[in-house]
């Protein structure tokens, strides 16, 4: 099968309508004890920011942070209008540390980031986690799965923006008919939680 429409497949399993497609950021308001939408997941797009936080209140009512729980990224508490943050694949809660109790109070949020597939053949898959201006990891944690499978198996830590799942038979020896996930997690600066799952399917 040709490499593209593998990974037109791939992209497919996952929910995207074309791998590595540009997009917006996605765009969080916040003001009084909130964040608006609190909970978002998107897929990984190299070269663009991935999270615009934006004041709706009057600057100077109140100071507010936008603090990851896992310290991989933050700014303030101060009158502070906009936060853009590129993010490599992870799951980060956050809060406001004037507001937000540490991540269980009102003013709390989630973002997440799921890996991309940029590339595939028969046995193979090129996944990419993040880029070189993303600004929430330098080193990456990554475990898969078969699907059906209740352990996860460590993969290993990488300090590159990607990886081929499969080349020379690692973490797997990649077989048709069988459906793999994978999931990312980023560290330093900080330790994200690991990312929404990555669905690889090798079509017969």
């Amino acid at each position: 099968m040709r490499r593209g429409m593998l990974v037109l497949a791939a992209a497919a399993a996952f929910g995207l309508g074309a791998p590595a497609a540009s997009a917006a950021p996605t765009e969080i308001t916040f003001g009084g004890i909130s964040f608006t939408p609190n909970d978002v997941t998107v897929n990984f797009v190299p070269g663009e920011n991935t999270f615009e936080w934006n004041r709706d209140e009057p600057v100077a009512k109140t100071f507010h942070s936008v603090t990851s729980t896992g310290g991989n990224f933050g700014v303030g508490p101060s009158s502070f209008t906009d936060f853009d943050l590129r993010a490599s694949a992870g799951t980060y809660p956050y809060y406001c540390v004037n507001h937000g109790s540490g991540g269980s109070g009102p003013m709390a949020g989630v973002v997440a980031v799921r890996p991309i597939v940029t590339g595939a053949d028969n046995d193979s898959y090129d996944v990419v986690w993040a880029d070189g201006g993303t600004q929430t990891g330098s080193t990456f944690e990554a475990r898969w799965k078969k699907d059906g499978q209740d352990k996860w198996k460590r993969w290993s830590s990488f300090e590159s923006n990607g990886r081929t799942f499969g080349q020379q038979d690692k973490p797997t020896d990649v077989k048709q008919n069988k459906t793999y996930l994978l999931q990312i997690r980023s560290r330093f600066p900080g330790t994200s939680k690991w990312s929404p799952k990555l669905t690889l399917t090798q079509p017969s």
